[in-house]
């Protein structure tokens, strides 16, 4: 009986990641289109939740939530892979980092007006989001390691999340306005995002269906 909750709660977990990963991607997407001028290659998703934004509240909202799903997804994370207790801890933990970093963070301290990166809540913004974009990256990595089987998987989502990323830095901090990097640094910023979410998903549907995963032998019967 114990071992029925148990999975029930892994699957409704892994359910969380999904749709943290799928509603976060639709919803930049829809709610960009009503910001004037808004363009998803060139301007950052930051952009959107400036206190001068349309949708900042909206946006705002959404965060909050998107951190919160990820935290539940890292607590089935936990128990999925409860024996493999290193590694399981460990992707745990990186996964739930990304939830606060990129999703409460985010949320708690926008950006401000001008997208300055020296204020307060800029400086908090920039530092709570480099906290959760390193932590999936290295979450991809310790996956393989719980995954053998997407060992490959998570080398190229790795290679291609660290490669968009240079590209996205290299254009959010480049001073000339014309340069190629800097006019696609939204698009750069999207793959990376998008390409790490499909990961994520991809290891949801692994838990969800793989009937090994969270029934462990040495689990309580």
């Amino acid at each position: 009986m114990l071992k029925s909750y148990r999975k029930l709660f892994i699957t409704t977990a892994s359910l969380s990641g999904i749709a943290a990963c799928l509603v976060d991607s639709i919803s930049m997407f829809i709610l960009g289109r009503e910001i004037k001028g808004y363009s998803i290659l060139h301007n950052a998703m930051s952009a959107m939740g400036r206190p001068n934004s349309p949708v900042d509240h909206r946006i705002d909202l959404w965060w909050v939530l998107m951190g919160i799903l990820f935290l539940i997804f890292g607590l089935g994370i936990r128990w999925a892979f409860s024996d493999q207790k290193k590694w399981g801890m460990a992707a745990s933990v990186l996964i739930m980092l990304y939830g606060i970093g990129e999703g409460l963070g985010s949320a708690l301290f926008p950006e401000d007006k001008g997208g300055a990166m020296h204020s307060f809540n800029g400086i908090l913004h920039n530092l709570l989001g480099s906290v959760g974009i390193v932590s999936i990256t290295i979450f991809i990595l310790v996956m393989a390691k719980l995954i053998p089987e997407y060992k490959k998987f998570s080398i190229v989502a790795f290679l291609i999340g660290i490669i968009s990323i240079v590209f996205f830095l290299t254009g959010h901090f480049w001073g000339n306005p014309n340069n190629f990097f800097v006019l696609t640094k939204g698009l750069w910023q999207r793959i990376y995002v998008w390409d790490y979410y499909i990961f994520v998903i991809a290891v949801a549907i692994k838990i969800i269906s793989d009937k090994k995963i969270g029934l462990n032998l040495n689990d309580s019967k």
